[in-house]
């Protein structure tokens, strides 16, 4: 099983809103990282699991 759960494009979307605030230029095109989880292993389990705590935590919904 594999699983991409943004928002990972956080800390990108502040800083071009700082930069268009300040009136830098900025790239109208923006790509977002994504991440992938994977269940192979018992470490990648953990990590997923900690992903969806993290996920509740923020009141964003996933799986």
């Amino acid at each position: 099983m594999t699983v991409q759960t943004p928002p990972y494009f956080g800390d990108l979307t502040v800083k071009v809103f700082e930069d268009w605030t300040a009136g830098k230029a900025v790239e109208k095109l923006q790509y977002t990282p994504k991440e992938r989880f994977d269940n192979d292993t018992a470490e990648e389990r953990a990590r997923v699991e900690k992903r969806i705590k993290e996920l509740d935590e923020m009141k964003v919904g996933c799986c």
